[in-house]
């Protein structure tokens, strides 16, 4: 009487097993570039955010609501609905406006401290920076996709 060997049993469990390993290693690697696509869409916004401050400017709709002998009493809620009214519905717009590279406000014209912590990975960053009699004022916008992009 002949016993089989159960060795060739073990080594199918061992093959299953170290595949599944493999697996598990693989999903769980981050994604460590972005497509062409995401950064083309970046530079569109980019691209979008410089154009529509530019455009501000030039119709002399930010020279008209931002004091420039008090920076503090500038109507920056007026300038906010300009810009979201320039921009696609598809686009959200946060700005902010610095003075001194150390004063900022945000589009309530609240003061507080410069750069928004709460950027992500698929936000664009624009400055505009136009001058006025004595310090420069610039404007730091975030752009981002509502809807993820690519539209």
């Amino acid at each position: 009487m002949k016993i089989k060997s159960k060795k060739g049993f073990y080594f199918y469990i061992e093959l299953v097993l170290a595949m599944l390993l493999v697996t598990v290693i693989w999903t769980q690697f981050p994604v460590s570039q972005q497509s062409y696509l995401d950064l083309a869409e970046q530079e569109n916004l980019k691209y979008l955010g410089y154009t529509s401050l530019r455009a501000l400017d030039l119709t002399e709709i930010l020279p008209k609501f931002i004091n420039h002998t008090n920076f503090a009493s500038s109507n920056f809620t007026n300038i906010d609905i300009y810009m979201k009214n320039i921009l696609p519905t598809t686009v959200l717009a946060v700005p902010e406006y610095i003075l001194n590279e150390t004063t900022c406000y945000n589009a309530s014209g609240s003061m507080g401290r410069c750069g928004i912590n709460t950027t992500f990975s698929d936000t664009t960053t624009v400055i505009y920076t136009f001058s006025n009699i004595t310090d420069p004022i610039s404007i730091k916008l975030y752009l981002k996709h509502t809807f993820g992009g690519h539209s």
